[in-house]
């Protein structure tokens, strides 16, 4: 007699090779599906963090104002090393490096040297040092009383010029791309695209666009990306002037809205912050602002 074990017959049976092919064909099309929404999710994950950002830049650009009476300048200032004392014996040129606004917008916001701004000036400009006590000090080492930083500083993306990809083939100034000292605020959407956070200050005397903000405060940094502040102004968001142009304002006299003596930038009375956005160019749709721009 057949023992019970013996009698038992396997029913299973294996998957066909055309059905393994159906299963391998599901799978890659839901993956096919999900990689371009995980993408897309990813991108405005970091495109809201950018604009949390620059809502937190112009918070801190707001205590800084009530702080110091004034908003940061942003205009191109040589970066007179010797004066801020970061090379040993303050050895260094009084030409050697260049600040731009994206530059005068991070030391205002934590200090060139991450202990917070100074206000304390020698010969004209502000003076950074620290003493043997490890304190931010003035020229004799004597301990002085630095701003505390303006925004978390473990919140934003901070690095220097050299961290800034430049585009093949493009030229750019060694002065502003090679300066050790100053850092910038960047973006955090790519590292191959890591570009700084631009920085305007806002004339409130001006009276034309070209009048309240200057293109020169940022040039040697969009530039290279292939903006311009052709004037007169041309209708291209890579021309600076149009960028900023607020929409609302200006006559058509028949030379375009634009061109009116009446059109005015946004935040005419304030500054501008401009984020290249994930596509890392300027003057692009994507672009993050502290203002809405208006087709």
């Amino acid at each position: 007699m057949a023992s019970k074990k013996n009698s038992i017959r396997t029913t299973g049976k294996a998957f066909t090779l055309v059905e393994l092919l159906v299963v391998i064909s599901i799978i890659a099309m839901l993956i096919g599906i999900m990689v371009p929404v995980i993408g897309v999710a990813k991108k405005h994950a970091k495109t809201m963090t950018m604009k949390a950002t620059i809502g937190a830049i112009g918070v801190g650009l707001e205590q800084f104002r009530n702080d110091q009476s004034r908003y940061p300048d942003s205009s191109v200032r040589g970066a007179l090393v010797s004066e801020y004392c970061l090379l040993p014996n303050g050895g260094g040129s009084a030409d050697t490096h260049i600040d731009v606004g994206a530059h005068r917008l991070a030391e205002a916001m934590f200090g060139i040297d991450m202990l917070g701004y100074s206000s304390y000036q020698f010969n004209g400009v502000n003076y950074y040092n620290v003493n043997a006590a490890g304190e931010p000090c003035d020229q004799n080492g004597n301990a002085i009383q630095r701003a505390d930083a303006y925004i978390d500083t473990s919140s934003v993306k901070i690095g220097k010029m050299a961290d800034v990809a430049v585009p093949e083939g493009v030229a750019v100034e060694p002065k502003v791309w090679g300066n050790p000292y100053t850092p910038v605020i960047l973006d955090n959407f790519s590292v191959k695209k890591a570009r700084p956070i631009l920085y305007y200050k806002a004339n409130t005397g001006g009276n034309l666009i070209h009048d309240i903000y200057k293109y020169y405060d940022n040039a040697y940094i969009t530039n290279p990306f292939g903006m311009n502040d052709v004037v007169p102004y041309t209708d291209t968001a890579k021309n600076f002037y149009n960028y900023i142009w607020d929409t609302e304002t200006g006559i058509d006299t028949g030379a375009g809205k634009l061109r009116s003596p009446s059109a005015r930038p946004y935040n005419r009375d304030s500054f501008l912050l401009i984020s290249a956005g994930p596509d890392g160019e300027y003057g692009t749709q994507d672009d993050i602002c502290n203002f809405e721009r208006r087709d």
